[in-house]
């Protein structure tokens, strides 16, 4: 009666892992019932520049949170895979995945034949779109081997691999998220990337340079960041006809609102605000020396309790004690 009493309570929980030079960072999330979900346990373990001594960390880590047996949601760094905006032809299943394989060949920096490809649909709005578009992702086959190697070592559990645009809308859709859809800005050093999620999933994604390097004190670009904000937002609208996110948020390694004055906010038809998380995160804050991966990580879990259904949204959950189908 233990040992299922400690089965059925694992089934609420789930480790989410992600990889970058510069360390790991895993995240424990457990599901808690009517819509709520509570960040049990955050590390970022920086890398030592040798990977024999990093996998020898990261397995005294994965025993000190108690994380052994565990399903772990792992998610690709965005230098791990390619993803494509494509229009699709009308074919499903796999032979959709086999024929957006052969549109990205030229694409690709390997070939095609070495890589993994997966395709998800893209939501269609109320307003009607002339085309029928998918995201493509690709991702070297080979490095997916190694991934399920390293995560069986630690004594996890692979249930899937992901990638960072899916984990971090799993982290709007339990934060909040608008039922119009919301866009989510990510500001890196160097770079930044504007994610626009209609009915809970992924409908866009575009990456721009950026003059920001994240740090305490640096103001934001404004006008270079509105500028790349518009573009995106004109491209999904006019291009992709669909309907404009109710509003963007903004997540940043050291952004707080002393950087957004009100100008900013309303510049754009669209309200920006920054994504504003549980109290609970505030706790993992010291840890969480790339805040980004920590988004990650979490993300990771979330999808992975998600589509097990461990984990609805608070709706849902609300509809399901009222006996509504």
């Amino acid at each position: 009666m233990s040992w299922w009493n400690a089965a059925n309570k694992n089934r609420n929980l789930a480790v989410g892992l992600v990889k970058h030079a510069e360390g790991w960072a895993v995240a424990k999330v457990e599901a808690l019932g009517g819509g709520r979900w509570q960040l049990s346990a955050y590390r970022w373990l920086a890398s030592s520049g040798s990977i024999t001594e990093d996998r020898k960390s990261l397995q005294m880590l994965v025993k000190a949170m108690g994380l052994k047996g565990l399903p772990c949601h792992y998610v690709l760094a965005d230098e791990d895979y390619q993803l494509f905006l494509l229009e699709s032809p009308k074919l499903q299943g796999d032979e959709l995945v086999q024929a957006m394989g052969w549109q990205i060949k030229d694409l690709l920096p390997y070939p095609v034949q070495e890589a993994v490809v997966d395709v998800f649909s893209v939501p269609q709005s109320t307003v009607k779109a002339s085309k029928t578009m998918v995201n493509v992702v690709a991702s070297p086959q080979e490095q997916i081997l190694e991934i399920a190697k390293e995560v069986a070592e630690l004594g996890l559990e692979l249930e899937s691999v992901d990638i960072s645009e899916l984990a971090l809308g799993a982290v709007m859709r339990m934060s909040g998220a608008h039922p119009r859809g919301e866009a989510l800005a990510i500001l890196q050093p160097g770079q930044g990337e504007l994610l626009v999620f209609s009915q809970g999933q992924l409908a866009m994604s575009r990456k721009f340079d950026l003059a920001y390097r994240a740090e305490v004190d640096e103001p934001l670009p404004s006008e270079q960041l509105l500028l790349e904000l518009q573009r995106t937002l004109d491209y999904y609208e006019r291009q992709l006809g669909q309907l404009p996110p109710a509003k963007i948020r903004l997540a940043a390694k050291h952004l707080h609102e002393s950087k957004l004055d009100d100008a900013f906010k309303q510049a754009l038809n669209t309200p920006i605000e920054l994504l504003h998380l549980d109290a609970q995160w505030l706790a993992y804050k010291d840890e969480a020396e790339d805040e980004f991966s920590a988004l990650l990580a979490a993300g990771g879990a979330l999808r992975g309790l998600l589509a097990k259904g461990r984990l609805v949204l608070a709706d849902d959950a609300d509809d399901s004690e009222r006996g509504v189908a």
